[in-house]
């Protein structure tokens, strides 16, 4: 009862949350151009974190399905969200399937503590019912440092799991390293590196984006979930350091807040009370076009989320990532640019984010480096899409 108010509330304060919902859910969306190819169709049952109430989980679980499609493979989608119980009709559905689909997202993340021990709520003996092959796709081994994930059920489950896949790829190698080494020396091997399939953006949707000149635009995005985990006893402290800084740098740049989900705007009485000019830009509840033009123009994006930092990259914006969670690190490092962060609990975090941020926008460099390293993500990506959709058709 307490949900259906909540989701009741939320209706009434944003009317665009039930519409963005029916149609998320319902019109599975894709950003392709319609194919005219030729070819047996495959049947894929996809779980994931749907949602359109959250910008980064809204467009890489349509870029999931669009990677297939971009290498051509013909694909008949039944969604169904991770968060919901796989009952024995779901199972049976699933094995008239050519296979199930797990991804993307940071899944790997304790919830379902009596079920599976992570994100996706499939019980042990369910899952041994599944009869079609898995691929799981984009991964995260989502932990804030003393978080645990380790126990006996979980470790069953993932383990088994990883038995009946054909794929399993982690969209960063510390998630690759963190789960690798937690499961059974047998199916270590099978744990791979696929990047998370947003920091592609232009290799897919070329079209989409606009390769126009940056405008003289700073956005910031701050995250709130597990905030206890996320910012310890200094959560003011650390949000007064970052509305400084964008005080200073609003003397020479517009400064855009992205919102990419309603609890985002907790950040902006701290702007407000730090008399920061800025303008307030939504981005949950819209379409995924308007994602995409909005982390298209700024000249750099200052993001605490994961997806405001993968985002961006993708779309060639150049990023200086907050860094209060351990996989914003992980994404720097893959990309060899571990000076693109700040640790939010640098003892002088105001100055560093002024100092790195325009070091990064002066720097020649900084866009051949984003190219460059997005271009290594991408035959990255083409190599397992490829293994993947072969083996698919020969099933």
């Amino acid at each position: 009862m307490g949900r259906t108010i909540k989701y009741l509330l939320r209706v009434l304060n944003n009317p665009k949350h039930i519409f963005s919902t029916f149609k998320f859910y319902f019109k599975p969306e894709t950003l392709l151009k319609p194919s005219k190819k030729e070819g047996l169709s495959k049947r894929l049952y996809h779980v994931a974190a749907f949602t359109p109430h959250n910008a980064g989980d809204a467009l890489q679980t349509i870029l999931v399905r669009d990677i297939l499609g971009f290498n051509g493979m013909k694909i008949n989608w039944k969604l169904k969200h991770v968060h919901t119980k796989v009952t024995d009709e779901d199972v049976q559905k699933i094995n008239k399937r050519d296979a199930v689909l797990i991804g993307s997202g940071g899944l790997i993340l304790p919830k379902f503590e009596n079920i599976s021990g992570w994100q996706w709520n499939c019980d042990i003996n369910t899952l041994h019912e599944i009869k079609t092959p898995i691929i799981g796709f984009g991964l995260g081994y989502n932990l804030f440092k003393g978080h645990d994930i380790s126990s006996a059920l979980f470790l069953n489950h993932i383990n088994t799991v990883l038995e009946k896949s054909i794929f399993f790829g982690m969209r960063n190698t510390g998630s690759v390293k963190g789960l690798s080494a937690l499961v059974e020396d047998k199916h270590k091997e099978k744990i791979v590196f696929q990047p998370c399939i947003t920091t592609m953006l232009t290799k897919i949707y070329p079209e989409l984006i606009d390769n126009k000149p940056k405008k003289n635009v700073i956005a910031l995005n701050c995250a709130f979930d597990r905030e206890g985990k996320r910012f310890g006893n200094k959560k003011d402290q650390i949000l007064n350091a970052i509305a400084i800084a964008m005080r200073k740098l609003s003397a020479t740049y517009e400064i855009h807040y992205f919102a990419n989900a309603a609890s985002d705007e907790q950040m902006l009485p701290y702007l407000d009370s730090t008399q920061v000019d800025y303008k307030l830009v939504k981005l949950y509840d819209v379409s995924p076009k308007i994602i995409l033009s909005h982390y298209s123009y700024p000249k750099i994006v200052l993001g605490m989320r994961g997806h405001a930092q993968l985002i961006p990259f993708g779309c060639g914006t150049p990023i200086l990532s907050l860094v209060s969670h351990d996989k914003l690190q992980f994404f720097l490092d893959d990309i060899k640019a571990p000076e693109w962060g700040v640790d939010v609990f640098d003892d002088n975090l105001e100055d560093k984010i002024v100092e790195k941020t325009e070091a990064i926008i002066n720097d020649e460099t900084t866009m051949e480096k984003i190219e460059s390293e997005k271009q290594k993500l991408w035959d990255i990506t083409l190599k397992n899409v490829n293994e993947i959709t072969t083996t698919i058709n020969s099933l």
